[in-house]
């Protein structure tokens, strides 16, 4: 990167968190920290939307994500974290001990310019097409997506299966996984989704 394009691109990832805030407020969408996120029924969307460079050339991406909020709060119980079912619904987009949704959509354009004006454009793009995803996706767009997002497949699927009360399928499913990816006072994940499900059948 040259000199030009460094000073570049830190006025655009300066730019960038008002521009989001600006382009949301026409939708009554909700931005924490990093994230844009958004409620529907049971069903709770997140979006990241984020700029930059790759081999000398400028980048604005955007990811969007979709979980039941059922999926945390089973969580929570599993850990003996319940308390958290009473904080800001905000908590399912940036906190540490939340399940990653299924990507529902992702795409990355080049800002051949460099320029915020060119940001402003693929956000405000972005933006449109979250709220579109948020008023037509469904909880199949969930489970359709489930396996095909790599990042904690292995927690969204046996959660979903203690959800669907499959208890004997979710026990075989984690017979070939460790212990999990989050651990709470000596709780890990897999373990207490093994006790539960042997405790219901």
């Amino acid at each position: 990167m040259t000199r030009e394009q460094q000073k570049k691109l830190r006025e655009l990832k300066r730019a960038l968190p008002k521009i989001i805030q600006t382009e949301i407020k026409k939708y009554k969408l909700k931005k924490k920290d990093f994230k844009v996120w958004g409620v529907k029924e049971e069903l709770f969307f997140d979006m990241m939307i984020d700029v930059r460079e790759r081999d000398g050339h400028c980048y604005c991406a955007s990811v969007e994500r979709l979980k039941p909020l059922w999926i945390d709060e089973l969580l929570w119980d599993l850990l003996g974290m319940p308390e958290n079912k009473n904080e800001a619904v905000s908590l399912r987009a940036i906190g540490a001990f939340t399940v990653y949704g299924s990507e529902i959509y992702e795409m990355e354009t080049e800002l051949v310019s460099w320029e915020i004006e060119e940001l402003e454009q693929c956000v405000i793009a972005y933006v449109e097409h979250f709220y579109r995803d948020i008023q037509s996706c469904g909880i199949a767009n969930f489970y359709k997506c489930m396996d095909a997002t790599p990042y904690h497949q292995e927690l969204r699927k046996a959660l979903s299966l203690v959800h669907d009360r499959k208890y004997q399928e979710a026990l075989d499913y984690l017979q070939a996984c460790g212990r999990g990816v989050f651990c709470n006072k000596g709780i890990w994940i897999n373990e207490a989704i093994t006790e539960y499900c042997e405790n219901n059948l």
